[in-house]
């Protein structure tokens, strides 16, 4: 079993995060591991999934009772990933291309 978390979820969105990231690494998560992995009761933590359900971001695997990503949460985390590459490419330029690197590139820190 995948490691117990250690952030305190001591609000609602510290919750669900938890849950979205937990179900995230696990990729077909039932109820009960998740709840013991988040030291949540079982009741919230199936609240929880069955509001992300609602919302399109977890969906239940066929023929289990396990959670997985559903389609939204795959999109938003493509969409992160552009950006986050998007972002680190407009902070980072090439600094020199020397010939003898075989085509390696020195990075250094825009501005």
């Amino acid at each position: 079993m995948a490691r117990k978390s250690k952030t305190k979820l001591d609000s609602p969105a510290a919750k669900v995060m938890a849950v979205l990231d937990a179900v995230a690494r696990l990729r077909a998560a039932p109820l009960h591991a998740l709840a013991e992995q988040l030291d949540l009761p079982t009741p919230t933590a199936h609240r929880i999934c069955r509001e992300l359900e609602r919302l399109g971001w977890l969906q239940r695997m066929p023929g289990s009772r396990s959670w997985t990503v559903a389609r939204a949460l795959v999109d938003l985390s493509a969409n992160a990933l552009a950006g986050a590459a998007n972002s680190a490419a407009a902070r980072w330029h090439p600094a020199r291309v020397d010939p003898r690197d075989r085509g390696d590139v020195q990075l250094c820190r825009a501005g």
